[in-house]
């Protein structure tokens, strides 16, 4: 996804972002400055219905947490703001908004995050993205690479793994039992 920068002269935080208005263009906020992204095409769209089916399945199974998806914000860092919005995430049951917080960001990293390369990102952003994740405390992140077919997950152990077209992306600690063959995603 191609990037470009606009932002007030200001910050702009979190709370500001939320009640901008919907002009069909995602946007997140890196350190106070709004950062607009090009909308995806049908192949990353395909690789996040089937990341996402694959962990609601296994979420239900053994009800845990929630599994979200279309890009939902979450606020990683304050003043100045940074709202990162992954491809899919998984959160705690304890990290689910109560009623009055529902239609906010959600304050914290998930508990897994996945993002998925699009033709428009580099791959450093989206790696550099993945680490922000960690350092805000995700236990678990995940970027594939569809070009490719292989896998990178980063640990919050401060540990990284690159996985060839062959390996399996874990749940690990976070979601015991999961497991996602990357060869599945790209049959």
């Amino acid at each position: 996804m191609a990037v470009d920068t606009l932002s007030p002269p200001r910050p702009v935080t979190a709370e500001e972002l939320f009640l901008m208005p919907d002009d069909d263009r995602p946007v997140e906020l890196v350190d106070g400055e709004l950062v607009w992204t090009t909308p995806t095409g049908y192949k990353h769209g395909h690789l996040v219905g089937l990341v996402y089916g694959a962990l609601q399945d296994h979420v239900r199974s053994i009800g845990a947490g929630e599994v979200l998806a279309g890009e939902p914000g979450f606020v990683l860092r304050r003043s100045p703001d940074t709202v990162r919005a992954p491809d899919v995430a998984y959160i705690d049951a304890s990290m689910i908004p109560g009623p009055d917080d529902e239609l906010r960001f959600i304050e914290g990293a998930p508990d897994l995050a996945v993002e998925i390369l699009s033709p428009t990102q580099s791959r450093a952003s989206v790696d550099d993205k993945a680490q922000e994740y960690i350092a805000a405390g995700c236990r678990l992140a995940w970027v594939i690479y569809p070009q490719s077919r292989t896998a990178s997950v980063w640990r919050a152990d401060g540990t990284t793994e690159h996985f060839p077209p062959d390996g399996s992306l874990r749940g690990e600690d976070v979601l015991p039992g999961f497991e996602l063959r990357l060869a599945d995603l790209f049959e």
